[in-house]
């Protein structure tokens, strides 16, 4: 046997490992697919893969993905369920666990393994249209309908939720004018903004009704070919979300499981999630923009469209301004949500409200969170829940410090020290220049010295 061979053989403790983590794959596999929770299941296919990178390198993950596929093959059948598990599991499994192998941010791993699932899952809806013979066209159609249906029936009975999204940016706009006057302290940030929310919903509801728009004839006039076209128009967005929270989940879970088994660090988790929300504050800025052009485009004649799906067309330029806007507004709302959950979690005591408070913000009140996201996003600053609560849970949550701590300070800060640095420089060359000056004086009057004794 020469040397290549012997490199290219792996050892047999490597074989066993490879064996038990695709054997690991098979059976997560096959759990999946008697219980019908084919994709949250079937993700946990990932973690055997994450962990054969981790523990040895991208080679022996690549190995463990082709064994596990021909197995998933044999065992289920090459279609669909091997070729959707190809498709599906072996790229973001390969992703995520050289990222991780790599050390790279979280944010960098979230968003290039969001990408990536974007592309699986669009080639999984293909491919299951192209296998099962069933059109897309049909799909899409029956899906509009009960959307629109039951979208139109939940508008004429509540109304206010048109309201509130109406009174969001009035809202934003006096709490942030209310903070920076300092009108308005950091503690009362969220009930003064949810009375503001209240008073400019009732506001834009009295206008409505005084101009004669009801919110309830908005799908009336729109008809069902204007929401499909506008139901397609936001399908990017859509896949977007779910590979977003399918990215989230895959990267928590198997960073978590992997510094369980000792794998991996352990990481603080929570420091992980505060760094993915935190946002470049032009996000706030391409929110506005985006939904002032979709109106625009939307209520002029200026358009550039396309025609899919049985003739129905779709406005480019509008289409694409709904999905940064859809897309940023989820990413706020998310935002919003853990700013609110902690301020919930540390003042209701109670579990019921607490549930009930974070289904209302959920739904009802969703645009509510966007609006503290967004301002929050605006203002460049961090909210920070200081609370001894959360180090000890014996501490009642009446010792809950609550406030904004803004990072145009920090920036101020840097720059006047990047402003002084050269100048401190200077000074320290300055000062050298003046030592080498006395060293130099000292090592000559020594050596005077020495003259003037030898004469002597």
């Amino acid at each position: 046997m020469t040397a290549e061979t012997r490199k290219n053989k792996l050892p047999t403790g490597d074989i066993v490992l490879g064996g038990v983590l695709s054997a690991c794959v098979l059976v997560l596999a096959l759990i999946s697919q008697l219980t019908g929770f084919s994709d949250i299941l079937t993700y946990t296919a990932v973690t055997p893969i994450v962990i054969a990178i981790l523990k040895k390198d991208f080679k022996f993950g690549i190995i463990v993905s082709f064994v596990s596929t021909i197995l998933i093959s044999a065992s289920l059948g090459l279609f669909p369920s091997g070729i959707y598990f190809f498709i599906m599991i072996i790229p973001p499994a390969l992703t995520l666990g050289y990222l991780m192998k790599k050390k790279e941010k979280i944010t960098g791993i979230i968003l290039i393994l969001s990408i990536i699932l974007f592309i699986t899952t669009t080639l999984s809806i293909i491919m299951t249209s192209f296998i099962t013979g069933i059109s897309l066209t049909d799909d899409v159609n029956s899906a509009v309908k009960s959307i629109y249906l039951f979208s139109k029936n939940t508008l004429e009975a509540f109304p206010e939720i048109v309201y509130a999204i109406f009174s969001l940016i009035p809202s934003a706009i006096i709490i942030g004018l209310m903070i920076k006057y300092k009108k308005l302290s950091s503690s009362s940030v969220i009930p003064v903004s949810i009375a503001i929310a209240i008073i400019s919903a009732l506001l834009v509801n009295l206008i409505s009704k005084y101009i004669g728009i009801a919110p309830e004839e908005i799908f009336n006039k729109m008809g069902q070919e204007g929401f499909k076209s506008l139901f397609l128009s936001s399908i990017p967005f859509i896949i977007g979300v779910i590979s977003i929270s399918y990215s989230f989940y895959l990267w928590f879970f198997n960073e978590w499981i992997s510094a369980r088994l000792k794998i991996t660090e352990k990481k603080p988790l929570g420091n992980g999630i505060i760094e993915l929300i935190e946002y470049p504050k032009y996000f706030a800025y391409i929110f506005i923009i985006s939904l002032s052009i979709f109106i625009i485009t939307s209520i002029t004649k200026i358009s550039l469209t396309i025609t899919i799906f049985n003739n129905t067309k779709i406005n480019l330029l509008s289409g694409l301004m709904l999905n940064i806007f859809l897309f940023l507004g989820f990413l706020l709302f998310i935002k919003g949500m853990f700013i609110l959950r902690d301020f919930v979690f540390t003042k209701i005591k109670s579990f019921p409200m607490r549930l009930l408070t974070v289904l209302m913000l959920m739904t009802i009140l969703a645009p509510f969170p966007i609006a503290i996201g967004w301002y929050v996003c605006f203002k460049g600053a961090k909210i920070i829940i200081e609370t001894a609560h959360a180090i000890n849970p014996e501490v009642s949550n009446d010792n809950v410090k609550f406030k904004i701590v803004e990072y145009e300070k920090t920036e101020e800060e840097s720059k006047e020290e990047s402003i002084n640095q050269p100048q401190k420089e200077d000074v320290k060359k300055e000062k050298s220049k003046k030592k080498l000056k006395n060293i130099t004086r000292t090592v000559n009057n020594s050596e005077k010295k020495s003259k003037k004794s030898k004469k002597r």
